[in-house]
């Protein structure tokens, strides 16, 4: 089985205030064609992140690796 990964930038917006902001940050993707929108979800939900208002990736690349 190969696993799929994505790496990518991304920036986020609190709903509370303050922001967050990360680089070369990878997460694992149930498939290759997971959306951006899956793709953010799927980083907010492994940081355990809440009150999110706005989430922006760039630079995503969707690639195969072991895990």
């Amino acid at each position: 089985m190969t696993d799929h990964r994505a790496m990518f930038d991304a920036s986020i917006v609190f709903s509370n205030g303050g922001d967050l902001t990360v680089h070369g940050f990878r997460v694992d993707l149930p498939s290759a064609s997971a959306s951006e929108p899956e793709i953010a979800a799927l980083f907010v939900a492994s940081l355990g992140l809440l009150m999110t208002d706005e989430v922006v990736l760039t630079n995503v690349e969707v690639f195969h690796e072991p895990h």
